[in-house]
């Protein structure tokens, strides 16, 4: 028990300490003072148990005292010991927030006293705890619905584009045109509400109560045919600048054959972005961090990272995927996480330490065959877009490009312009759009550019855009779509786009507005 006590006189500290031995109160740290100055001193260098003063102090009142100590914590007991006062004064102090007030002639009631006044405080301490986990707890699940309420806004766009276009081939003549886009509209709308009850069931899963703290993920695992090599380009692109930050060069390696492979793609992402992330940690400013894919016989493929800050110890390299594990920084939860998606898809992975220093992370994901049947219908649409640039097309046909990071408005808004007639290329990534707007073959008569996009938003598309050297890009209409069209007309120059469309989008508004400006 670490006791400080606020007393004049050295005979009765004494005195005191001798009659807390005498009752059992045997392991005591305590520590005399007798001024306000000393008492601000040793309520910053030390964490008291519990403080007794005397009542009569020259100049420094018990009242004044536990106004200080009440500045640092608003339970710490505070006892006073006094020769016999009024009842008025022991009320004030009572009503002041005193713990309790000893007569100095009956010091025999000190020890129940102090023993009952620490069990208060533990009372009070593991009730200050409790609602601190449950505000971290409750913070948490705030920033979870933030999240989940920003995943399923695009969904709903989507389905709610998706019923517009319904309305309109409602009103026209049946045809075997139109109900293959009836099937197409409605596929689409229950593979997005597919997606919905996925995120809400992720939300339900994890609004469950955590018991005894334990902390269990279980991962639902979406398998889609994927090209690895474009899940590790996107990891590598969204660190771009914190590569750049730490002047780090990196060397990428692929052997890859069949191009595509069946896993889950944001799963799988978060494991490369867990790597990376922490391949830029340790890594020394300038240094080298190595990426790299291989494709084996079996088609397994094996993804590598390797950095070059300090590496592992012998002693810590068997614990590293275990929960909760850390080496001083960290949750240890995200290599667990890590090995448990891996494994998920029935792969393992592994750490070593190099001899030259740094760590090396590996991890396989099982090959599986693939038939033209099983691809996914991301993977046709690509497939097919991949073939139509291929073919030779009218030049004189307008272009538009779309630029969203969400694949189902995209898909939507593609399927209703290119029923009017427009040519139509559909980027989710600002930057490879900027690349294939330098194609002559299809130079662009409009663009439809999101606002919100990782990696590169629609500012800052824009903003490079208007330097572009040539004139038909530069001077280019662009229509702005975004949620927010207050922050897009505060945050763009005006100039550089011909209208703003606000999400979830009317597809009538959409078509007449491309029309006003082709």
């Amino acid at each position: 028990m670490k006791l400080l006590n606020i007393e004049d006189s050295e005979s009765d500290y004494q005195f005191m300490l001798h009659h807390l031995k005498k009752n059992g109160i045997l392991d005591i740290v305590s520590e005399r003072i007798e001024t306000e100055e000393q008492l601000r001193s040793a309520l910053l260098r030390e964490k008291w148990n519990i403080i007794i003063s005397d009542y009569n102090i020259l100049g420094f009142s018990p009242l004044d005292a536990l106004s200080i100590i009440r500045e640092k914590s608003k339970f710490l007991p505070f006892i006073v010991l006094s020769s016999p006062i009024s009842d008025e004064s022991v009320a004030d102090m009572m009503k002041a927030g005193v713990e309790d007030f000893v007569i100095k002639s009956h010091l025999e009631r000190l020890p129940t006293v102090i023993k009952r006044a620490l069990r208060e405080f533990e009372v009070h301490e593991q009730e200050m705890k409790s609602r601190e986990i449950a505000k971290k707890a409750l913070d948490a699940k705030e920033e979870m619905l933030t999240i989940v309420y920003h995943d399923i806004k695009n969904p709903l766009a989507a389905i709610q584009l998706d019923a517009q276009l319904l309305e309109l081939l409602s009103y026209k003549e049946p045809s075997e045109e139109m109900m293959v886009d009836l099937r197409v509209q409605a596929k689409r709308i229950l593979r997005t509400v597919d997606c919905l009850k996925v995120l809400v069931g992720d939300l339900l899963k994890h609004n469950k109560p955590i018991h005894d703290a334990e902390f269990e993920h279980n991962f639902i695992i979406r398998k889609t045919y994927q090209n690895p090599l474009h899940v590790l380009n996107e990891v590598l692109d969204s660190y771009r600048p914190l590569i750049q930050d730490k002047k780090l060069s990196v060397k990428k390696s692929v052997i890859q054959k069949k191009m595509m492979a069946h896993f889950d793609k944001d799963r799988i992402f978060q494991v490369l972005s867990n790597l990376l992330s922490n391949a830029l940690k340790f890594s020394p400013l300038g240094g080298e961090i190595s990426i790299e894919l291989e494709e084996t016989e079996k088609s397994d493929y094996i993804f590598t990272v390797t950095d070059s800050g300090p590496g592992i110890s012998e002693i810590n390299l068997p614990h590293i995927f275990e929960k909760y594990w850390t080496e001083g920084s960290g949750s240890g939860l995200g290599l667990y996480i890590c090995k448990s998606i891996v494994e998920s898809h029935e792969g393992s992975i592994h750490a070593t330490t190099l001899n030259d220093g740094g760590a090396s992370f590996w991890f396989t994901i099982p090959g599986s065959e693939m038939s033209p049947d099983g691809m996914n219908s991301s993977a046709k649409k690509t497939a097919e877009i991949i073939a139509i640039r291929k073919e030779l097309r009218d030049p004189s046909q307008q272009n538009i490009y779309i630029i969203d990071d969400d694949e189902d408005l995209r898909e939507v808004m593609t399927w209703a312009i290119e029923k009017e007639g427009y040519r139509v290329f559909s980027y989710g990534n600002a930057k490879t759009a900027l690349e294939d707007l330098h194609l002559f073959a299809y130079p662009p008569s409009l663009i439809i550019l999101d606002f919100h996009m990782d990696n590169m938003n629609g500012k800052e598309f824009l903003d490079i855009k208007k330097h572009n050297d040539q004139l038909m890009i530069k001077k280019c209409p662009v229509i702005m779509v975004s949620a927010a069209p207050l922050v897009v007309r505060e945050a763009i120059d005006p100039k550089l786009y011909a209208e703003v469309l606000f999400k979830p989008l009317n597809l009538n508004r959409l078509i007449v507005t491309i029309r006003k400006y082709l």
